[in-house]
């Protein structure tokens, strides 16, 4: 069994209130995970199998390892008297390597189409979906920044992205059909007193990073794609854009990212594009 008061006493550690959600956040999962599976113990048995069930996921690595942490950390302070078997947990139980390849993917032109059209249910959740998902596929946005969009960071045609991953603040020039599903969105755009958020969750107001989760893991599925999560979109962005021909380094500026090395880990474009890159060296 979980104990109650392990889990608190590992919460209440936590540096600031951020990472407390996150780790709340986690350790909810491995608990709804190991009722789910009727574990018994909380031993190496159980962690190997959570560990298993994660690495099968669509989780990057960063995050399976620290679901992997908090699990392990929950186990040892619950066994913190039980010393063999707490050195049994953290001899066995290990993180998945550093250089283990993300699980990156790109979606097509049709892919993505097909779950801009999985928005359009008639529904103002709906237009709000389209809008979000185009942004996401339009300007290769992190979640966070989905979530930290004010009505005033768009001008009709550019997207201010303030305070991203590193502190950073970037301008995004919005293609045509993004900036429609913005100002459709705009239109039906419930008013909130003092609300300033782009996107809301209507009582809740601003809408959080989780929620533009749940949003894109359920209209890839309604269009029939599953496996896809968010980061999928960015990476779509980061390949469409250099499958045209244009500059790595213009697009690393556009998605925020501090070089063209990490950049290049975005790039999916496969075999026929070296082949076609080859074929245009013609002699004769």
């Amino acid at each position: 069994m979980i104990n109650p008061s392990a889990v608190e006493d590992i919460l209440n550690a936590c540096n600031s209130p951020k990472t407390r959600r996150l780790y709340t956040h986690y350790l909810n999962e491995f608990q709804a995970w190991y009722q789910a599976n009727e574990r018994k113990e909380l031993n190496v048995s159980t962690l190997m199998a959570y560990r298993s069930n994660l690495t099968n996921s669509d989780l990057s690595s960063s995050s399976i390892n620290t679901n992997l942490i908090l699990a392990k950390r929950l186990a040892c302070y619950q066994h913190q008297d039980n010393p063999m078997l707490v050195w049994s947990i953290e001899r066995n139980i290990k993180p998945l390597p550093k250089n283990r390849v993300k699980a990156r993917k790109a979606l097509t032109i049709e892919q993505i189409k097909a779950v801009l059209t999985a928005c359009q249910d008639g529904t103002v959740h709906g237009v709000r979906d389209e809008a979000i998902i185009g942004l996401q596929f339009g300007a290769g946005l992190r979640r966070s920044e989905v979530a930290k969009l004010d009505l005033n960071d768009f001008d009709g045609m550019d997207l201010l992205i303030r305070q991203s991953k590193g502190r950073k603040t970037r301008y995004v020039p919005l293609p045509d059909w993004a900036i429609r599903r913005v100002n459709a969105w705009l239109e039906v755009r419930p008013p909130i007193d003092g609300e300033t958020a782009l996107f809301i969750a209507w009582s809740k107001g601003r809408m959080s990073e989780r929620n533009v989760y749940a949003i894109f893991k359920h209209r890839t599925q309604k269009a029939g794609l599953h496996g896809f999560h968010p980061h999928n979109a960015r990476t779509t962005y980061v390949t469409h854009l250099l499958k045209l021909k244009n500059d790595i380094a213009i697009v690393s500026k556009l998605v925020g990212h501090s070089g063209i090395q990490t950049t290049i880990t975005y790039d999916l474009r496969g075999d026929e594009e070296m082949r076609l890159t080859v074929n245009s060296f013609k002699l004769d």
